[in-house]
């Protein structure tokens, strides 16, 4: 017999959404989850975060969690991130982001999908399996990670107190459709200023103006990466974006300082040291003409290529179709990942892939939601993995990929990113 009934696993999601952990509030997740999982015989530790280089300051009401059931290898783990986005524009919202409200067929509320219903869904099959005495060979390790959505720094602190040396594979549990993802494109996030002297509009030569010289680099590193050639069969091309922009307060006033961020996703034909050298190249160049421009590469993540044929892989893509009855997708490709019938990545032996649940299209909006019908999971899914959420409903099943704050190599694992729009696939 299930430890949860339908219901209770939507309550368990509903509170999930309730708690407004919108890039920060963990602890009061990691909280919740560690009472949720002692209640069923699972101790959790609670990981307060810790000023280091990355974050100068304590943050006291962030926090990461980690679990585990079974012991010895190997050991497979689960990766979720505690965190949401923003809810944006509250008022475009139709009910309250906070509360999950079923209208038309799903349901709705910020986290729905990017990520507390994967998060919930892995804590679930951890209480499920405990209860029938599995696994009976090995670990799972549930890492739930802060500061998914901007820094990423939840899962750099757990790869570096050492819950991923001895992963044999993770499965990250964002929405990916029947998809698994299995390469990542590379990312780099970059902040430029440029800095100028303030004067009165009527007499501009009196000062020098900001945003000119950083608006010509943005221009031209759109042309330039737009004419790259490189593309990668999987991936598809190398993309550049700028994403934020801010100069000037006062519109007879010269601006004296500008500052633009841009996020360049790379590819194995153009990786991150060459976006960096290119942008900073343009920014030297406006520089030798009198601008003051500084260029920031604050954030980068490897391309990930895992295995396409591993073990892991070919046990999801079996069990994905027989739950769902759907032939596993082919690859898709550009933005973030590339997805399947299995996988691929580079800067680990990990086999590391993305096994996620279907919604992922509306993550970020303000419309965020998935499919209403509560999982009939248990006739479907085989004894030894009963208690697992079937991926696509209420719940989401991880993707198995390698990160989830963040990647192989430099952090541990790997992640994606939202796709256009969503539509229901029929089963």
């Amino acid at each position: 017999m299930a430890v949860f009934t339908p219901e209770q696993q939507l309550r368990i999601l509903s509170d999930l959404v309730a708690i407004q952990s919108a890039n920060d509030h963990e602890l009061q997740v990691a909280n919740y989850l560690a009472k949720l999982l002692g209640d069923h015989g699972i101790t959790a530790t609670v990981l307060p975060a810790e000023p280091d280089a990355d974050h100068k300051q304590a943050e006291p009401d962030r926090a990461n969690l980690v679990a585990e059931i079974g012991s010895g290898a190997p050991v497979l783990a689960l990766s979720g991130h505690m965190d949401t986005v923003s809810v944006g524009d509250a008022d475009a919202w139709t009910s309250d982001p906070f509360t999950v409200t079923e209208r038309d067929g799903l349901l709705q509320g910020r986290g729905t999908t990017d990520m507390k219903a994967g998060l919930a869904a892995m804590v679930i099959a951890m209480i499920e399996l405990k209860a029938q005495g599995l696994p009976r060979k090995g670990t799972l390790r549930l890492l739930a990670s802060r500061a998914e959505e901007v820094g990423e720094y939840g899962a750099k602190e757990l790869a570096r107190a050492g819950y991923m040396r001895d992963a044999d594979a993770l499965v990250v549990g964002e929405p990916s459709g029947w998809n698994i993802i299995y390469t990542h494109k590379g990312s780099v996030d970059f902040r430029l200023r440029s800095q100028g002297t303030a004067a009165h509009s009527s007499m501009p030569e009196a000062g020098f103006n900001a945003i000119p010289p950083l608006m010509e680099v943005l221009v031209r590193a759109q042309q330039e990466f737009n004419a790259r050639p490189a593309s990668d069969p999987v991936l598809g091309e190398l993309t550049f974006s700028t994403t934020v922009f801010h100069g000037g307060d006062q519109v007879n006033t010269i601006p004296d300082a500008a500052v633009a961020e841009v996020n360049v996703r790379t590819i194995p034909q153009f990786d991150n040291d060459e976006a960096i050298a290119l942008l900073k190249g343009l920014v030297g160049e406006q520089n030798r003409r009198g601008a003051r421009i500084s260029l920031d590469p604050y954030m980068q993540e490897p391309v990930v290529q895992a295995p396409r044929d591993s073990l892991l892989v070919r046990l999801a893509t079996k069990l994905g179709e027989r739950i769902s009855g759907v032939t596993t997708p082919g690859g898709r490709r550009g933005r973030r990942h590339g997805r399947v019938q299995p996988a691929q990545g580079q800067g680990t032996r990990l086999p590391l892939h993305d096994v996620r649940a279907r919604q992922r299209d509306d993550a970020h909006r303000q419309r965020e939601h998935r499919q209403a019908d509560v999982p009939r999971f248990r006739a479907a899914v085989p004894a030894p993995v009963r208690g697992i959420p079937r991926p696509g409903r209420l719940t989401a099943t991880g993707r198995v990929a390698d990160r989830a704050g963040r990647r192989p190599g430099a952090t541990g694992w790997a992640r994606s990113r939202p796709a256009p729009e969503w539509a229901p696939v029929r089963e």
